[in-house]
């Protein structure tokens, strides 16, 4: 079999060669199915719709999701809590970074690196004060090279090389402090007018220890996937593996990964080598190098506990929630939106490939591959391919009839039922998607049926939003309804029209 390289997102498998190709790494671990792919692909020929051939390639879009899943999961038990000192337990946090209110003395954190040792702050280029902006970008990105540089020989050795300890967890809270968005915690602990007794004063020293302070750890030694993938495939290239075994791994580890499956792809692929036909000798380095890399990963997440957190302060950092500091006074929406929501990125990608066969390995939803065949056959049905973070995370079903009735039908949106999809103007957002993907599209109105989702939360926050909508009775029943669940109801909800 010829090797080619594994189909990238979002894996379009329209001829039998794209299918070949995906079948030789196993894409999506698919197995057997891409038998019975080829199988459809040698008696059905695809017909893509107008709509889809007009349609844009991609179109990204950024959707606000409210989180249902809480930052930190933390189990405490009450005679933890109870052994803290409820009324004392602020004197942990501020032994943890006791010289914190002095940063306040210090106008930048170029003039704070000015307090270090001679060392530090020659390397940092700051004997001076950068007199010039492009001289404080080359000293910001010089300490910020120091202060990777210490993280690793810390990790390494458990020592700093170019200052003591105590000033490498300085100069780690201090270039928390200065972060422009951490501009709350900051004025808070330098308002002249609060005292260490101040409510507000103990929770923006407890916000820069338990929350800035890692995240911004992790902003300075986040690990590139991309980069991980660099090494580890040279590093095979140099090992006795053939070209097919390459692209086989490489088919398990794509270099596009999610930074959060960095670690369990390590894991997968590393399983994997150990089960394919290589000598002991190449099993082993793989085996050694690709520990390494996990050993790496976990080090650089372990680092801020080594660092800062002992026994009492890892119980009151799982106690302890984000918040903004310095608004003591919200309403209820400005805190729900402003803390519990996020934005997530999605792609869309509209396609009618074999791939579509198996598209409910994605939506998680009761499409089979007997009712896939039928609605590839169906002329006027086409797919739109949901990523999110490089994964495929769900579909949404399209029915064409712009030449029957100037309409596309959306038949169903459908994405695993086990993600959390509380999403903010979720309707809004999918309308204007349409109208950008569609844009070249002669269509007159975008429909959606009553029942437009498989998964519980997208379908609730669609009964109560269709009331804003328009409807529309037309009937669209034809021989497609016993393939297409959106067809056997005349009533649907206008969602944008063409402008």
């Amino acid at each position: 079999m010829k090797e080619t390289s594994p189909p990238e997102i979002p894996y379009r498998l329209e001829t039998t060669d794209a299918i070949l190709a995906a079948m030789q790494c196993n894409l999506l671990d698919i197995g057997s199915g891409y038998k019975i792919m080829l199988a459809v692909a040698k008696k059905t020929r695809l017909h893509p719709p107008p709509a889809l051939l007009n349609a844009r390639k991609s179109v990204i879009k950024d959707f606000a999701l409210v989180r249902e899943r809480k930052e930190r999961e933390g189990h405490v038990q009450y005679h933890e809590i109870a052994h803290l000192g409820l009324i004392n337990d602020f004197r942990f946090i501020e032994a943890a970074i006791p010289w914190a209110k002095h940063l306040t003395e210090h106008a930048d954190i170029f003039s704070f690196v000015r307090t270090l040792s001679q060392d530090a702050q020659k390397f940092c280029q700051m004997e001076h004060p950068p007199s010039t902006p492009a001289k404080m970008l080359d000293s910001a990105l010089a300490l910020r090279k120091l202060v990777r540089m210490e993280m690793l020989t810390y990790m390494a050795s458990e020592k700093t090389k170019h200052m003591t300890i105590e000033e490498f967890k300085q100069i780690l809270v201090a270039y928390s402090f200065y972060d422009p968005r951490n501009e709350d915690v900051l004025n808070a602990l330098k308002s002249s007018e609060l005292s260490v007794q101040s409510v507000l004063y103990q929770n923006a020293l407890a916000e820069l220890l338990f929350v800035r302070l890692p995240k911004s750890m992790e902003e300075l030694f986040r690990i590139n996937p991309k980069t991980i993938h660099q090494k580890l495939f040279s590093k095979i290239a140099k090992l006795n593996i053939t070209g097919k075994q390459r692209v086989m791994l490489n088919g398990f580890f794509p270099p596009n990964i999610a930074g959060n499956k960095l670690l369990p792809e390590l894991h997968k692929i590393d399983e994997i080598a150990q089960k394919i036909s290589l000598t002991k000798e190449v099993k082993a380095n793989l085996h050694e190098y690709i520990s390494s890399l996990i050993h790496k990963i976990k080090q650089s997440q372990l680092l801020y506990g080594e660092l800062f957190l002992d026994k009492e302060l890892e119980v009151l950092h799982k106690l302890h929630r984000p918040g903004n500091v310095m608004q003591c006074k919200v309403s209820y929406m400005e805190t729900l939106i402003r803390t519990y929501t996020h934005l997530a990125t999605l792609q869309f990608y509209p396609t009618k490939d074999y791939l579509d066969l198996f598209r409910q390995i994605a939506s998680d939803d009761c499409v089979g591959v007997s009712l896939g065949e039928q609605h590839l056959m169906t002329p006027n049905f086409f797919n739109i391919r949901i990523f999110n973070d490089s994964s495929w995370a769900g579909n949404i079903y399209m029915l064409d009839l712009t030449m029957e009735y100037g309409v596309l039908l959306v038949d169903r949106i459908q994405i695993p039922r086990g993600i959390n999809a509380y999403y903010v103007n979720f309707f809004q957002d999918l309308g204007k998607m349409f109208q950008e993907m569609f844009a070249d599209v002669d269509y007159r109105e975008i429909l959606l049926p009553l029942t437009i989702s498989n998964h519980a939360v997208i379908q609730k926050i669609f009964n109560k939003y269709k009331d804003k909508l328009r409807r529309r009775e037309l009937n669209l029943y034809d021989h497609q309804a016993e393939h297409f669940e959106s067809l056997k109801n005349n009533i649907y909800y206008i969602l944008c029209e063409k402008c």
